[in-house]
């Protein structure tokens, strides 16, 4: 086991492809280096900063790109220490299934039962034995893992945990469970790389950008951060940043509706709103609707959506896409080591 320090010019071949946001490319390239053997595991990578003048990009570009291989086991970061590639992973033959859930169902549901049943089928295909863990106990409950979780652990009944849905709550224990575990951070993964959204953005001048998005949540905080990072501002006037207690058990469309009415009732109205995650939007069609603005002389309108989950938008507007295939894949990868490829 090598415990040398990873030289840049071990990673000086990178060169753009245009295929994609310069983060999936990053990614995939370093991914491809710890796959082929060229990166050693427990070796310490560059510093961010200087993997970003290496690469001639951002800062924050390089730091997605480390952050999603973190969390699909490539790499491992250790505090006041540095990055480093990660220990070759045990050999997975049974995986766990996890999803905190509650009675009423406060997600809307459709793209994280849709994942499970497709992270299921994945598994399925490839041979891999798996359980499926639907948690509905109590949020007082939620200190560690359910006692039938924590014995196939103990027992060594499964060797990875992917974790569907993980709430705010489960983050203090689901980290630190013993075995490798995957995360699906909800819309990690855009297919949609920023870039045309932000031009629109730069070149209407919009300066009162109203966006409804919950908080707390790596992807979403991601889409603000990553329109930060180009240089656009946002008036906290016209943020609503929703926390778990503000839309569990609630009505996701509803609370579309509540804040796009307010925000487009305001003096002065906004003139771009983003509106976050897909199951809020028919709420925010419906406020946009009755307030009778015309679409999009007067405001921009910027939407997420599954891809595999479409619906019907009336007005013209801007698309933060996911891709959930691609995002079940890259967690059974992460989970199993085993390639997936995108129709399999």
């Amino acid at each position: 086991m090598s415990k040398k320090n990873i030289l840049l010019e071990q990673l000086s071949d990178f060169h753009r492809q245009g295929t994609g946001g310069i983060q999936r490319e990053l990614c995939e390239f370093l991914r491809h280096k710890i796959e082929s053997n060229v990166l050693s595991p427990d070796q310490k990578l560059p510093s961010l900063r200087e993997l970003a003048a290496l690469w001639g990009t951002n800062f924050f570009s390089v730091k997605l790109a480390t952050d999603e291989l973190v969390e699909l086991g490539f790499l491992t970061k250790q505090q006041g220490r540095g990055m480093f590639v990660a220990m070759h992973k045990k050999k997975i033959r049974n995986v766990g299934v996890y999803s905190s859930l509650i009675e009423k169902d406060y997600l809307g549901g459709g793209a994280f039962r849709l994942i499970q049943e497709m992270v299921c089928r994945r598994l399925c295909e490839l041979g891999f034995h798996y359980v499926i863990w639907n948690d509905y106990r109590p949020e007082a409950e939620h200190t560690g893992p359910p006692e039938d979780m924590s014995r196939a652990i103990i027992s060594g009944e499964v060797q990875s945990i992917i974790g569907v849905v993980t709430r705010y709550c489960d983050k203090r224990w689901f980290f630190n469970l013993p075995v490798n575990k995957v995360s699906m951070m909800a819309n990690r993964f855009p297919k949609d790389n920023y870039d045309r959204i932000i031009r629109e953005l730069i070149d209407r001048k919009c300066r009162r950008i109203a966006a409804i998005v919950p908080e707390n949540e790596p992807g979403y905080s991601f889409l603000i951060d990553s329109f930060k990072q180009a240089g656009i501002r946002f008036n906290p006037q016209y943020q609503k940043l929703l926390t778990e207690k503000d839309y569990i058990g609630k009505d996701f469309c509803e609370l579309g509706y509540r804040w796009a009415k307010s925000f487009l009732s305001a003096s002065p109205r906004p003139d771009a709103l983003i509106a976050y995650p897909d199951n809020m939007v028919p709420g925010v069609l419906y406020a946009i609707y009755e307030s009778g603005i015309k679409i999009p002389d007067d405001l921009l309108l910027i939407l997420h959506r599954n891809s595999e989950l479409s619906y019907f938008c009336p007005f013209p507007a801007l698309y933060l896409d996911t891709n959930l295939s691609e995002m079940t894949n890259r967690m059974v990868i992460a989970a199993t080591g085993s390639p997936v490829g995108e129709d399999a």
